[in-house]
């Protein structure tokens, strides 16, 4: 178990001192990835449980993803790892602090773990004091209520006069009027009571979606913050952004079966430019049908004989450069017309 967590520490320590930045992102050395592989197995053998695999398991994902996305991947691959990350190692890291562990920082991750017990503790302390004061206020206030409750009754029935006059006279026209009119204001008033509760607790229910929205955008932003802090993440997550807008793009042009050389398609061909190194089933059908080559602009054929340029990429038919099939076959180095003008 020393020895593995040696030869972790050094590899680490190796490829955080080799690191190029979020734009580089090249693959880890094959032989130290393999070399932590085999020291993972070893330990593993003996069934123990260490806190040391975690930081073994994310540096092994990372050199995947910087792997994968070097090179000619499928898309499903992309998504394994993402998934991988997002439902076991997200769950495992968080908690932990270990966001930078891969460098070699587990000292620091324990400091801020320490620390961060400390400040929730401050903070119950301190709401166990502000409850404290809100009783003792409302107790104040109590207080000041009951004095000045009895001035207020006695200034009262000076002030309201007028008013209670009135509903005097409005409760002797009342007397006055049938059974039938006084149930049809009891009742009016009754509606008019169950109108007001019905708006209230709508408005009430409103600010609660609204609360429980903002939380559901709170939690969302705090996991994209995490992720963003991990360059292999933040990589992975871009790309896998681009290769499904254009899946979905593939998808549409399957159904509605877009012509070849239309605004459509070449929309499409320039999108898929942004992931040159994604396999993905349903853009590379569409490919074969939209696609177009040579000065003919037509469609691939496989059973038409093409030559490749060595410079721009593209594809022609011998015979509509000028050249023989023959000859073409003999040629090792080609460049068109347009890249040698």
């Amino acid at each position: 178990l020393e020895s593995f967590v040696a030869t972790l520490r050094r590899v680490q320590a190796f490829e955080s001192a080799h690191e190029h930045g979020d734009s580089g992102l090249k693959p880890f050395e094959q032989k130290l990835v393999e070399e932590v592989k085999a020291a993972k197995e070893t330990v593993r053998k003996f069934n123990l449980c260490f806190e040391e695999e975690v930081d073994s398991d994310f540096y092994l994902w990372r050199a995947d993803v910087r792997l994968v996305l070097s090179t000619w991947s499928d898309f499903r691959d992309l998504e394994d790892l993402h998934n991988y990350f997002v439902h076991k190692l997200s769950n495992l890291l968080a908690p932990r602090l270990a966001v930078k562990t891969a460098r070699g920082e587990g000292n620091d991750a324990k400091v801020k773990a320490e620390t961060g017990a400390q400040m929730e503790n401050d903070a119950r302390n301190n709401g166990t004091d502000n409850n404290n004061c809100m009783e003792e206020e409302k107790e104040e206030g109590k207080v000041k209520e009951d004095a000045v409750k009895p001035e207020c009754a006695s200034q009262k029935p000076k002030v309201g006069t007028e008013h209670m006059e009135r509903e005097e006279c409005e409760e002797s026209k009342e007397e006055e009027l049938d059974d039938g009119s006084m149930t049809r204001s009891v009742s009016t008033r009754r509606k008019r009571r169950s109108t007001q509760q019905k708006t209230a607790d709508s408005r009430s229910g409103k600010t609660k979606k609204h609360k429980s929205v903002s939380g559901k955008s709170s939690s969302g932003s705090l996991k994209d913050a995490f992720y963003d802090s991990i360059p292999e993440m933040k990589a992975l997550r871009d790309t896998l952004a681009k290769a499904r807008k254009v899946r979905a793009q593939a998808r549409k042009g399957l159904q509605k079966k877009w012509k070849p050389d239309s605004n459509f398609a070449n929309r499409f061909l320039e999108s898929c430019k942004k992931i040159p190194l994604v396999e993905i089933k349903e853009v590379e059908q569409l490919k074969a049908k939209v696609q177009v080559y040579c000065v003919c602009r037509s469609v691939y054929n496989e059973g038409v004989f093409m030559i490749g340029c060595d410079s721009c990429g593209e594809w022609y038919h011998p015979k509509c450069i000028g050249l023989s099939e023959s000859k073409a076959k003999g040629m090792d180095d080609f460049i068109c017309t347009r890249c040698t003008s």
